[in-house]
């Protein structure tokens, strides 16, 4: 097994299971940059959210998108995923930060919800 690891809680969280799962090791540990959501949408996007913005951190979505400053530009669509590795379900937590931040719930897959921004929800009628 890689592993990569840019984020000190994320590399705790990969040594317990390969701590427990004998099956895996680690042969190499690559640091790499790690940036926050509105640097890459600066960095890579022009400054410019892109129209449909899908993120699966493992279980960091919330603190991620609770982050996102949409005040200049956001996303029509927004693709997040509500129940990380742990089966922890963020999903009510996740639409109540959204839902002040002016999306609303459309969709919802097994692992994954799916947010419409207000504006934009007229067009395609409401789903949940």
């Amino acid at each position: 097994m890689r592993a990569t690891i840019g984020w000190q809680p994320a590399r705790s969280t990969v040594e317990s299971f390969i701590n427990e799962n004998d099956r895996f090791r680690i042969d190499e540990i690559i640091e790499i940059e790690v940036i926050t959501l509105m640097e890459a949408v600066k960095r890579y996007c022009g400054g410019k959210f892109p129209n449909l913005l899908t993120i699966d951190v493992e279980g960091w979505d919330y603190a991620i998108l609770s982050s996102a400053d949409f005040s200049v530009s956001r996303p029509d669509v927004i693709c997040a995923e509500v129940v990380s590795g742990a089966d922890t379900d963020s999903s009510g937590d996740l639409a109540s930060m959204l839902q002040h931040k002016g999306y609303s719930a459309y969709f919802r897959t097994i692992g994954n919800m799916i947010f419409v921004a207000n504006e934009n929800i007229q067009k395609l009628g409401h789903r949940l």
